[in-house]
């Protein structure tokens, strides 16, 4: 059982934490909440709803990106892209939290998107995060507007412009999950190079919990662009395939800008343990984030 990682409070500076504090004592809506969801919790609704209505708590934080970016990646609704946001940075936090050495961790945000993700990581005075992506506008927004680190874009297909085992650890939030084979094997290899020996991965990739939510959902089936017989044939036959992707349409593969192969990819995990072989698998937790995409837990092998 991983131990919680609580990061709103984390990231709170004092004039936050201070602003919230007179919240609690001046708006009997905020007092009550308070009271209702408790001292951690309402740290969270101050980093994603609370920014969204108070203005002093808004400008004490990084600025959110414009709804034509927030839809390309993360969603669009402002509380939600944060809240989203921050609930992910803190359950690759914690799911690090067992492998993270004492010091400066070195970390890259693989497919940052317009930073959703990365504004929470790079609140952590401990961590110096790189942001990267393939998307052009977003790689020039996180630039532009995040402090803190540096964002820099990514080609179709490897090399990244870091040396080997730079960084400590890696994340990728849907990414791998949209990857063909050939493509997932050609990043895996990337990643790898750059994670330092014994530096932890964080991969999320959709499997039987995805599947499963497809079966049920059918509103979810027409996002994916999956029929019931394609998630069906999923269902029994992922065990012997081990990958399966099918490419999104043409208007999705241009508004993501993600090469012409980009589309909905279903890996097990034995495919993971024997192609991603430059890492010890150590564990996968299934459903993890999001509530459907599983979270593979890498270590780098000594090369």
């Amino acid at each position: 059982m991983l131990t919680q990682h609580y990061l709103a409070r984390q990231i709170s500076v004092p004039a936050f934490a201070a602003r919230l504090n007179w919240l609690r004592t001046n708006d009997l809506n905020v007092r009550a909440l308070w009271h209702l969801i408790g001292d951690e919790r309402i740290f969270e609704w101050a980093h994603s709803v609370g920014i969204t209505t108070d203005e002093t708590l808004r400008s004490l934080v990084p600025p959110l990106p414009p709804l034509s970016l927030r839809r390309i990646a993360g969603g669009a609704p402002e509380a939600m892209y944060l809240l989203t946001g921050l609930q992910d940075a803190e359950l690759f936090l914690t799911a690090f939290a067992p492998h993270a050495l004492p010091g400066k961790i070195r970390a890259l945000d693989f497919g940052c998107g317009s930073g959703r993700i990365l504004r929470f990581f790079r609140a952590l005075a401990n961590y110096e995060v790189t942001g990267c992506d393939i998307h052009p506008d977003l790689v020039k927004w996180c630039a532009d507007n995040m402090s803190g680190g540096d964002t820099v874009a990514a080609g179709v297909m490897p090399p990244l412009p870091f040396v080997d085992s730079h960084f400590d650890l890696v994340y990728a939030k849907s990414v791998f999950s949209h990857l063909s084979r050939q493509s997932s094997d050609a990043w895996i290899g990337e990643l790898a190079r750059v994670t330092k020996p014994g530096g932890i991965a964080l991969i999320t990739v959709m499997g039987y919990a995805t599947i499963d939510m497809l079966v049920r959902l059918e509103d979810r089936r027409k996002v994916f662009g999956l029929s019931l017989d394609e998630v069906t044939y999923l269902q029994t036959n992922l065990e012997n395939d081990l990958f399966w992707q099918k490419q999104l349409d043409a208007d999705s593969i241009e508004r993501v800008q993600a090469g012409e192969d980009y589309g909905n990819a279903f890996i097990h995990p034995k495919f993971i343990e024997t192609r991603w072989d430059a890492f010890d698998l150590v564990k996968i937790l299934p459903g993890h984030m999001s509530g459907f995409q599983d979270l593979a837990i890498l270590k780098r092998k000594a090369p």
